[in-house]
């Protein structure tokens, strides 16, 4: 009987694998993310996506200017527009969160340094708060407004004070060089007496009136030399020695009613006294022309 066959050798273990290469570093600024049209797949279609993205040189650099730009829109100040076509309660809820007062006269509160809108001044404030609520204009800028305005009047006033001086200064000068100095001073006592006499009202418009030049009329020569013209037509001028200061007219009954007591108490020696006699002819020469 014949032997069997060998059984074949076993086949050789395979060689093992070998390791890959590993792969080279990423040089700077090489893309192993994105792909070459990273540009092109982010805007799409729109060209003028595309033309701006042409202003970035790699995608690290679009999250950087998104970056940037949460950072200034988060610093900045937007506002909501106002409502203007809203209801409202939409208005009322806008000037709230605005702090914008509810109503006109709400910017009149609180202004600041103290400062009170007077009686006189109410119809003209309520004419720039309702501008300025029309506006939403900002508290803090009608206050401005506001103290401004007030401002210039009080610096309008400060001004016209000392333009005053220096008009009234100019009358008298004018009045003493036509009349003397004492008389002039004389005149402009008189005259107010003499005015209020006619009429307290006249004397008042006239003495707060003023020319377009901003002179009040009360010390404009011309105005005056006028007014004392007047006056001496209606009151002559009577100059009696010793009366003193004072109303000429009030010196003058005041005497009279002296002598004449003594002329009652001891008219012997009133009739006995020349001087007195003669003073007392005086007065009443000096009392009847006024009294013309």
């Amino acid at each position: 009987m014949a032997e069997p066959a060998a059984a074949p050798a076993p086949a050789p273990e395979p060689a093992p694998a070998p390791e890959p290469a590993p792969s080279p570093e990423p040089a700077d600024g090489d893309n192993v993310v994105w792909p070459e049209n990273w540009r092109e797949r982010m805007a799409g279609d729109d060209e003028k996506k595309l033309t701006r993205m042409g202003r970035f040189d790699q995608p690290e650099a679009v999250f950087n200017s998104y970056l940037e730009l949460e950072q200034k829109y988060q610093g900045a100040d937007i506002r909501v527009p106002f409502p203007g076509e809203g209801s409202d309660d939409d208005k009322a809820k806008w000037r709230t969160d605005n702090s914008i007062p509810a109503e006109a006269n709400g910017y009149l509160d609180g202004l600041p340094d103290g400062l009170v809108v007077g009686e006189e001044d109410r119809e003209g404030m309520s004419v720039l708060v309702d501008a300025m609520h029309a506006a939403n204009a900002p508290v803090e800028a009608t206050h401005a407004a506001v103290g401004a305005y007030y401002k210039y009047i009080n610096d309008a006033l400060v001004q016209q004070r000392e333009s005053d001086k220096v008009y009234e200064s100019e009358m008298i000068d004018v009045l003493s060089e036509k009349y003397g100095s004492s008389e002039a001073r004389r005149n402009r006592t008189e005259l107010g007496g003499w005015l209020n006499k006619q009429s307290p009202d006249l004397k008042d418009k006239i003495l707060s009136s003023r020319l377009p030049d901003g002179r009040p009329l009360s010390s404009d020569p011309a105005v005056l030399e006028f007014l004392i013209k007047q006056m001496r037509y209606d009151k002559p001028l009577v100059t009696v020695p010793g009366l003193g200061g004072g109303d000429p007219q009030l010196a003058i009954d005041d005497e009279i009613a002296k002598i004449e007591k003594t002329m009652q108490s001891d008219y012997r020696a009133y009739e006995g006294d020349k001087p007195l006699q003669s003073r007392y002819l005086t007065l009443l020469s000096a009392r009847d022309k006024r009294k013309k």
